[in-house]
């Protein structure tokens, strides 16, 4: 298991990219090596980071034009998980989540 700030990772993130682009540059900037599979199970932040997240996200889909609905279960069924165990502000990479 490996622990990373997610204000890192959200720091990194181009904003100008559309949804789909940025859900990849997410993972690439978590360690994916894009040779592998992702399991999204195994990606885990604290809930209420995953909210502002998704939030955030679901926001800028007009930008893009997509609707707020069509980011935001691209993010629910590809993104990462909310589990209340995780401190704010950290990710947790559970063994196995690049397979």
């Amino acid at each position: 298991m490996e622990k990373v700030k997610l204000e890192n990772i959200l720091r990194k993130l181009n904003n100008n990219l559309d949804p789909y682009q940025k859900l990849i540059e997410f993972y690439e900037l978590l360690g994916w090596d894009k040779q592998k599979n992702i399991d999204p199970t195994k990606v885990r932040l604290n809930r209420e980071d995953l909210a502002t997240l998704l939030k955030n996200e679901m926001e800028s889909a007009k930008k893009f034009g997509l609707t707020r609905l069509e980011v935001g279960f691209l993010w629910l069924n590809k993104g990462p998980g909310g589990d209340d165990s995780v401190e704010r502000g950290t990710l947790i990479l559970k063994d196995g989540w690049q397979v």
